[in-house]
């Protein structure tokens, strides 16, 4: 399981082990203790697929984004034609009975 290392306690590491789940979680250097080599190599390892797999969560977002950003155009886009076509059926009709058209 990849997590942030802020979410994984003695709870959850529990959990895990019951149901069979591998911690993927980094180490980290503690206050006078360095970790060794070995857990860098295997950091590295864990944070080379974690980085994949993150990305394609970022990917998702940021689809989720565009589209929405399209949607907000789309409807400024109907709304500001919706008002082009009242503005002319409406000049069309005044042109017809001889009154002064407004500009919007």
């Amino acid at each position: 399981m990849f997590a942030d290392s802020a979410y994984i306690g003695k709870g959850v590491k529990r959990v895990m082990r019951k149901f069979g789940m591998k911690d993927k979680v980094i180490k980290r250097n503690t206050r006078g203790k360095k970790i060794s080599k070995w857990q860098e190599t295997i950091n590295r390892k864990n944070s080379k697929l974690r980085v994949r797999v993150e990305h394609v969560f970022g990917y998702i977002d940021n689809q989720k984004h565009i589209t929405q950003i399209k949607k907000q155009t789309e409807l400024k886009e109907y709304y500001v034609n919706l008002q082009r076509h009242i503005f002319r059926f409406c000049s069309t009709d005044l042109a017809w009975s001889g009154d002064v058209v407004r500009k919007w």
